[in-house]
């Protein structure tokens, strides 16, 4: 899907990027600088960036690049990884993914959220990969609950 939607929680707004629309950009300008790009455009200080598949996986690669401008992520089954001598991330994290996922193991979700100072790595049995599409109203309760936690 080649969109981006914000929407104001709190003091935070929430900037849903899919993998498409990173990928695309981040070769021409650099990650780091096309995510504050976007992050300027729309008039966002600090954003929870939510990803599914690529797009999380996008989103671990410049969590460290401007993690100033994150007040949350959420990484749905993120295809990436984290390189393991960096240092633990500062920014809250949600991490959701389906036990019978076949694309991204399940066994990298508990590592992952270690990675993260405060994260919550929650699991659901059936969804495959595509758990937000496939368990919508699971996904979303999960992310509603977590945004109203965040400070």
């Amino acid at each position: 899907m080649n969109r981006a939607r914000s929407a104001k929680r709190g003091s935070a707004s929430v900037v849903v990027a899919f993998g498409v629309v990173a990928a695309g950009v981040a070769r021409t300008r650099g990650l780091g600088a096309a995510l504050e790009a976007l992050l300027d455009e729309l008039e966002i200080d600090r954003a929870v960036m939510v990803g599914p598949s690529f797009g999380g996986g996008r989103i671990l690669d410049a969590v460290g690049l401007v993690e100033a401008r994150f007040a949350g992520v959420v990484l749905v089954a993120p295809a990436g990884t984290l390189d393991p001598e960096a240092a633990p991330i500062e920014v809250p994290a949600l991490l959701l993914w389906a036990e019978d996922d076949d694309v991204v193991p399940v066994e990298r979700a508990v590592p992952l959220g270690e990675r993260f100072v405060d994260s919550s790595v929650q699991f659901i049995r059936t969804g495959g990969h595509s758990v937000w599409r496939e368990n919508p109203d699971w996904f979303h309760e999960r992310l509603d609950d977590w945004l109203a936690e965040l400070p």
